[in-house]
């Protein structure tokens, strides 16, 4: 027979049970405590209105955490899971229906699982590897909107092609004079949240972001490729960008193989990334260089 079961509000000394409630829930996506506290609690403001957890006498059974951003009017859900056992009782529903009148009250339009732009746990739902989840949201009115998918390439015998830069343009390895530049471009034509992810990264890495960068003519930034700036995990590649004024001169795959050098020089085993979108330039051209999908998974939305 199951448990009573309470809905209430997260508080801070949940944290270690809803960490451990991560693992057993996404065994195919590990992660270090502090980086499920990097992803979860430091992306940026926290509103603790949007995390939830469903609690018998004996154990959180399940959880909900969101993030809502009012200018998009978009809320995103950022962890939803319920533990086996506990399961087919309601739980997972009553935890999505809270935070839907939760996003009302702040003018939410549209919910996203997951794709939270400024950081993500996981980037969607991977239906080979939790085939409950797509069922569940389904039966809630969510629908697949894209499919993103995760890659990787070993580097024990990688070894990088002859790549020349083109024209003016040099590759060189991050140092303190391009970090600015790097900011200016990903907030003027690349992507704004990648903004705080380099800010974070050059924090944690004592004042250096590990990559390299192109340097056009005049030694402006026109492009970069770092690895290791999100979470403990050094195998992890990316952020990687190229001004668009720059793009179709073979610069972001030279970008990307000076980067898997420098991680294969690190001792790293492996790169991998864990969002790219299906079919795009960017996935052909990581797979033209050798790497290959590893997850596959769905971006689900539904209006409110």
């Amino acid at each position: 027979m199951m448990e009573t079961v309470t809905f209430r509000a997260m508080v801070p000394g949940d944290a270690g049970a809803v960490y451990r409630l991560w693992g057993g829930l996404f065994p195919a996506h590990p992660l270090s405590f502090g980086e499920f506290n990097d992803l979860l609690f430091c992306a940026g403001p926290i509103d603790f209105s949007l995390y939830r957890v469903a609690c018998t006498e004996q154990k959180i059974a399940g959880v909900a955490c969101g993030a809502a951003d009012r200018e998009s009017e978009t809320g995103f859900i950022q962890f939803i899971g319920v533990a086996e056992g506990c399961r087919r009782h309601g739980i997972g529903r009553n935890l999505m229906d809270y935070l839907a009148g939760e996003f009302r009250k702040q003018n939410i339009r549209k919910v996203v699982f997951s794709g939270y732009p400024r950081n993500y746990l996981v980037p969607g739902l991977d239906a080979q590897q939790y085939p409950i989840g797509l069922p569940f949201f389904e039966s809630l009115g969510f629908t697949v909107q894209s499919r993103p998918v995760s890659m990787r390439i070993p580097l024990d015998r990688y070894s990088p092609p002859p790549n020349p830069m083109p024209g003016d343009f040099t590759l060189e390895p991050f140092a303190d004079e391009h970090l600015a530049g790097v900011l200016w471009l990903c907030r003027e034509y690349l992507h704004p949240e990648w903004v705080e992810t380099v800010q974070k990264g050059y924090i944690k890495g004592a004042h250096s972001c590990t990559g390299v960068v192109c340097l056009g003519p005049g030694r402006e930034v026109a492009g970069f490729a770092f690895y290791g700036m999100v979470g403990d995990d050094p195998n992890r590649f990316g952020p990687i960008g190229v001004d668009p004024r720059h793009r179709g001169k073979s610069i972001g795959a030279a970008l990307l193989h000076g980067c898997l050098r420098s991680q294969k020089e690190a001792g790293c085993p492996e790169s991998y990334f864990l969002w790219g979108d299906e079919g795009s330039v960017a996935v052909n051209m990581y797979t033209k260089n050798g790497f290959s999908v590893f997850s596959s998974m769905a971006i689900l939305e539904k209006e409110l």
